[in-house]
Protein backbone atom coordinates (compact mmCIF):
# COMPACT_ATOMS: atom_id res chain seq x y z
CA UNK A 1 0.00 0.00 0.00
CA UNK A 2 2.99 2.28 0.36
CA UNK A 3 3.32 2.35 -3.42
CA UNK A 4 -0.31 3.38 -3.75
CA UNK A 5 0.31 6.28 -1.38
CA UNK A 6 3.38 7.34 -3.39
CA UNK A 7 1.48 7.23 -6.68
CA UNK A 8 -1.50 9.11 -5.28
CA UNK A 9 0.81 11.75 -3.82
CA UNK A 10 2.50 12.20 -7.21
CA UNK A 11 -0.92 12.47 -8.82
CA UNK A 12 -1.99 15.04 -6.23
CA UNK A 13 1.15 17.10 -6.84
CA UNK A 14 0.45 17.17 -10.58
CA UNK A 15 -3.18 18.08 -10.13
CA UNK A 16 -2.24 20.90 -7.76
CA UNK A 17 0.19 22.29 -10.35
CA UNK A 18 -2.48 22.48 -13.04
CA UNK A 19 -5.26 23.59 -10.71
CA UNK A 20 -7.46 20.51 -11.18
CA UNK A 21 -9.54 20.92 -8.03
CA UNK A 22 -11.92 18.05 -8.78
CA UNK A 23 -8.99 15.74 -9.45
CA UNK A 24 -7.36 16.92 -6.22
CA UNK A 25 -10.51 16.14 -4.26
CA UNK A 26 -10.75 12.69 -5.83
CA UNK A 27 -7.09 11.90 -5.15
CA UNK A 28 -7.35 13.07 -1.54
CA UNK A 29 -10.35 10.76 -1.17
CA UNK A 30 -8.34 7.91 -2.67
CA UNK A 31 -5.55 8.56 -0.17
CA UNK A 32 -8.17 8.43 2.56
CA UNK A 33 -9.33 5.06 1.21
CA UNK A 34 -5.79 3.67 1.38
CA UNK A 35 -5.37 4.79 4.97
CA UNK A 36 -8.80 3.37 5.81
CA UNK A 37 -7.75 0.02 4.35
CA UNK A 38 -4.63 0.16 6.53
CA UNK A 39 -6.76 0.77 9.60
CA UNK A 40 -5.31 4.26 10.06
CA UNK A 41 -8.66 5.88 10.75
CA UNK A 42 -7.41 9.31 11.83
CA UNK A 43 -5.29 9.72 8.71
CA UNK A 44 -8.20 8.56 6.56
CA UNK A 45 -10.46 11.15 8.15
CA UNK A 46 -7.80 13.85 7.66
CA UNK A 47 -7.62 13.13 3.93
CA UNK A 48 -11.39 12.96 3.56
CA UNK A 49 -11.67 16.29 5.37
CA UNK A 50 -9.03 17.84 3.08
CA UNK A 51 -11.03 16.60 0.09
CA UNK A 52 -14.16 18.13 1.54
CA UNK A 53 -12.50 21.48 2.25
CA UNK A 54 -11.28 22.27 -1.29
CA UNK A 55 -13.07 25.44 -2.40
CA UNK A 56 -14.99 25.15 -5.64
CA UNK A 57 -15.56 21.41 -5.64
CA UNK A 58 -19.07 20.51 -6.72
CA UNK A 59 -21.21 20.63 -3.61
CA UNK A 60 -23.52 17.90 -4.83
CA UNK A 61 -21.07 15.30 -6.11
CA UNK A 62 -17.92 15.95 -4.10
CA UNK A 63 -19.63 16.47 -0.78
CA UNK A 64 -21.75 13.34 -1.18
CA UNK A 65 -18.69 11.19 -1.82
CA UNK A 66 -16.79 12.73 1.08
CA UNK A 67 -19.67 12.27 3.51
CA UNK A 68 -20.00 8.67 2.35
CA UNK A 69 -16.28 8.05 2.99
CA UNK A 70 -16.45 9.70 6.42
CA UNK A 71 -19.45 7.55 7.28
CA UNK A 72 -17.60 4.40 6.25
CA UNK A 73 -14.64 5.24 8.48
CA UNK A 74 -16.83 6.22 11.41
CA UNK A 75 -18.66 2.92 11.26
CA UNK A 76 -15.37 1.00 11.46
CA UNK A 77 -13.76 2.87 14.36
Amino acid sequence: MAKAIDFYQKSLDGKEKVGDIHGMAQTLGNLGNVYKARGEWDKAIDFYQKSHDIPGVSATYGMAITYNNLGNVSSQR
